[in-house]
C-alpha cells in the first residue's frame, strides 16, 4: 500500500508539473500573439496616417491647380472682353 501511495503522489507531482509547463507555455505562446497583434496595430496605423497626409496633400494640390485653371480662365474671358471692346471702340473711332 505504501508503494501505491508513493506511485500516486509521484504521480500527482508528475500531473502537477505537466500541467503548469503547459499552462507556461500557453501563457507565453498567448503573450508572444499579443505583441505581434500589437505591432501590427501600430504599423497598420501608422501605415493609414501616412496614407491619409499623402491624400491629403494630392487633395490640396488639386484644389490649387483648379483655383489656378479658374482664374487663368477668368483671366482669359477678361483679355476676351477687353479685346472686343478695345476693337468696337477703334472701329467707332476710324469712323
Amino acid at each position: 500500500m505504501r508503494y501505491t501511495t508513493k506511485r500516486s503522489k509521484s504521480y500527482r507531482v508528475s500531473k502537477a508539473k505537466l500541467l503548469e509547463d503547459i499552462t507556461k507555455q500557453i501563457k507565453d505562446n498567448y503573450e508572444m500573439q499579443i505583441v505581434n497583434l500589437n505591432d501590427k496595430l501600430q504599423n497598420n496605423k501608422e501605415l493609414s496616417e501616412q496614407q491619409l497626409q499623402i491624400a491629403s496633400t494630392q487633395i490640396a494640390e488639386l484644389k490649387s491647380q483648379l483655383a489656378n485653371k479658374t482664374s487663368l480662365q477668368y483671366v482669359i474671358w477678361l483679355l476676351v472682353i477687353l479685346t472686343a471692346a478695345i476693337g468696337v471702340l477703334i472701329g467707332k473711332g476710324c469712323n
